[in-house]
């Protein structure tokens, strides 16, 4: 059940950091290499860890933030120059992460992207939509009933020039076990890339040490760019 949130919740998030359309420009295919070396890899993870493919995409047009955001997220859509995704990794049967990169095509667009991702539109948006999203998916699992979904701001290590992050608390009930999956969403600007991390796990939230190492790794190969 935790995993199937996990791809639920993904495919939104990156629609809203690393719009679907790429942009143009003569630094486009540089971009995409950034991109592509800046998202997270088996090796920025300690041992335990395993790599799989990333989550299925969702239909942009049918996607919660594009709905939500409407002529933000196409702004986002048309000032994106380069975008990666990473592997989805996991850790036994309820951590996982995630990263994506989007290099913007100025840093004033970054700036603009990340004030996105951290104003009070994105938060109701992510509340209202991907909450509805996650009921509607747990009403169709027999059995599985979603308590009261908690979105809160969550404090972060400074990373790169500025950074914002998210937590979701999930309560699920199923079969006479009661559990509470976590989502941590961090967005950090380095220059004019925007970088981002999706946290997944169980009972608690996902290590605040460690997600702040793996930000930093990718940090580290954006500015080193």
């Amino acid at each position: 059940m935790a995993r199937r949130l996990v791809f639920l919740l993904l495919p939104a998030l990156l629609a809203l950091g690393a719009c679907g359309g790429g942009g143009s420009g003569a630094n486009a295919a540089d971009d995409k290499k950034l991109a592509d070396a800046a998202v997270l890899k088996l090796a920025d993870f300690p041992s335990g860890w395993t790599e799989g493919p990333p989550p299925d995409d969702t239909d942009e047009a049918d996607d919660p933030f594009t709905k939500c955001l409407g002529s933000e997220a196409k702004q986002l859509d048309a000032n994106t120059s380069g975008e990666a995704e990473s592997a989805e990794f996991s850790r036994g049967e309820g951590t996982t992460a995630n990263s994506f990169v989007a290099v913007l095509k100025s840093e004033d667009n970054a700036k603009s992207a990340i004030d996105i991702m951290r104003s009070q539109k994105l938060k109701d948006c992510f509340n209202d939509s991907v909450g509805e999203e996650i009921e509607a998916s747990a009403g169709a699992e027999e059995g599985v009933t979603i308590g009261d979904i908690s979105l809160k701001e969550s404090s972060f290590a400074k990373v790169g020039d500025e950074a914002t992050a998210l937590q979701l608390s999930v309560p699920i009930s199923a079969e006479a076990i009661e559990i509470t999956f976590y989502a941590d969403v961090v967005f950090f600007r380095e220059g004019r890339s925007i970088g981002g991390l999706f946290l997944g796990n169980l009972e608690s939230p996902f290590p605040s040490a460690e997600a702040e190492s793996l930000a930093k790794k990718m940090q580290a190969r954006l500015k080193a760019a």
